[in-house]
């Protein structure tokens, strides 16, 4: 990932020159710059990783529970107080439940028959950062974030 702070333009015309400077590559076409430092490559297996997080992600109803989660004053929530709010049947809840807590994302407390869901470490950190990302680059729509 390129971070914010360094300079990326569109390559338009030119033939491409590349050097190697203090440990960064450089392609440059005309006075076009794209520069991608090695530590900022995702591995295979971080790829994975994120990939797998993002498609657990890419559910609006899981989205909305760990919002939910989050913002309750308990810092918990138990899976009865979601059904209502989410329009979802208990069991199809207790599935996205199930799917949140098996990429780690929620940690689970059973107490008696019901089952209580709060983040775990670090869930949501930097997450919104990183959707503030994706709106940068989305066009602004009424029905998007």
């Amino acid at each position: 990932m390129l971070h914010a702070s360094r300079r990326v333009k569109l390559l338009l015309t030119g033939a491409p020159r590349r050097n190697q400077e203090n440990g960064v590559t450089t392609a440059s076409v005309d006075e076009c710059t794209v520069r991608a430092a090695p530590d900022d490559l995702l591995s295979p297996a971080a790829g994975e990783l994120l990939a797998g997080v993002l498609k657990v992600l890419a559910d609006p109803a899981r989205l909305r529970i760990l919002y939910i989660i989050r913002g309750s004053e308990e810092g918990e929530v138990c899976v009865c107080d979601l059904v209502g709010p989410l329009g979802l049947a208990q069991s199809t809840v207790s599935h996205h439940l199930k799917i949140l807590h098996d990429a780690g994302l929620v940690l689970r407390d059973r107490r008696g028959t019901w089952g209580y869901y709060r983040l775990a470490p670090g869930t949501l950190t930097g997450f919104d950062a990183f959707l503030a990302g994706i709106r940068s680059v989305v066009p602004s729509h009424p029905q998007v974030c």
